[in-house]
């Protein structure tokens, strides 16, 4: 079962991090954060998560999520903060004073907000909201992040991916890694100080992969190895709260990738004035609700509790109902909630 397109995002576990927050982009675009090291771990384009376990299909036989479709970019299972420059170690552990804190969906668009450890036993809060948007049949991503104010720089992973920086990068406020088959673009857009610090580096290290008998037997781990290219957004101190894009795009060789950086970070140019987070829907502006009806056909259950009383009453087969919690509203209708998320009310379940 998959989730319908209108939902704003599902915690889900999934291989890359057990705390996934998958969040819709595009009908088909997906990205996937992990709540327990605030990173982006995957962007794929495709169909939306495989959801598995009792209430999506069926059985107990397996809850991990997966999906369909071809991964853009990800990032490696570290920490992506650190204070003053690049870690001298990837950390795989969150500091004391970092942590995930809330998922905002006001005005329509979803914003993770985290905390960011910036030493001595103090924190900034960051709030990281990503967008979609479509160049040239391309898919962007923007990550848009607000940092609070912060008396230590801070330097951001951005983008971790096997493959090399081009020398020189070009154009400014740019950045390039080319991968195997193609090269990830990275636009630093209104950057008010920020600046992009690239480098290489030969690394080793085993990316757990979260499986169904993990908590028993271990979870397996897969060697990465090999020349990775780093791309980090350095955050000068700053008195005032920060606003700045990470705007990324898989293009087909170095010269897409230079052209679209052109266009992106051209004030005047078409592309740049039209990428913006998408506008706030007024608040309670909802979709109208979907009607059933009952099915007198629906099979009726031939067990019951000796101590109650059962009254059985036909219900629509489209419903799917795995009720967690019902409550009677004023007018005598019930209103009934769903392991799957959703909020039914019940006309005329009385009488």
């Amino acid at each position: 079962m998959r989730d319908p397109a209108d939902l704003p995002f599902r915690r889900a576990p999934m291989a890359a991090a057990s705390r996934s927050i998958v969040v819709p982009l595009a009908g088909d675009v997906h990205l996937a954060f992990d709540a327990e090291r605030l990173r982006t771990h995957s962007v794929w384009a495709g169909e939306s998560l495989n959801l598995y376990g009792p209430p999506y299909h069926g059985k107990s036989d397996r809850f991990i999520c997966d999906f369909n479709g071809t991964k853009l970019w990800g990032n490696p299972p570290f920490y992506p903060w650190s204070v003053g420059g690049p870690p001298e170690k990837d950390a795989t552990e969150l500091p004391a004073d970092a942590g995930f804190r809330a998922i905002s969906t006001r005005g329509g668009t979803v914003t993770l907000s985290y905390d960011v450890a910036v030493g001595e036993g103090k924190s900034a809060r960051a709030q990281e909201t990503p967008f979609h948007w479509r160049l040239e049949a391309h898919d962007v991503v923007v990550r848009r992040f607000t940092v609070a104010p912060c008396k230590r720089a801070l330097w951001l992973l951005a983008h971790a991916e096997l493959g090399s920086v081009p020398d020189p990068p070009t154009p400014p406020a740019a950045a390039l890694i080319e991968r195997s088959g193609d090269v990830l673009l990275a636009v630093l857009r209104e950057p008010r100080g920020c600046r992009w610090h690239m480098l290489e580096k030969e690394v080793s290290y085993l990316e757990e992969v979260i499986t169904e008998k993990g908590t028993e037997e271990g979870n397996p781990k897969v060697p990465v190895t090999g020349r990775q290219a780093r791309l980090y957004v350095t955050v000068p101190a700053h008195a005032r709260e920060v606003t700045f894009d990470v705007i990324s795009v898989a293009c087909r060789d170095r010269e897409e990738a230079n052209s679209f950086a052109t266009l992106l970070l051209d004030p005047t140019s078409e592309a740049a004035q039209s990428l913006a987070v998408p506008e706030p829907k007024i608040e309670g502006d909802a979709t109208a609700a979907t009607a059933f009806t009952a099915d007198a056909s629906t099979p009726t259950r031939l067990d019951g509790d000796e101590f109650y009383t059962v009254e059985h009453f036909p219900l629509p087969k489209e419903a799917g109902l795995l009720i967690t919690g019902m409550d009677w509203l004023s007018n005598g209708d019930l209103a009934v909630c769903t392991w799957r998320g959703d909020v039914f009310i019940v006309q005329g379940a009385q009488g």
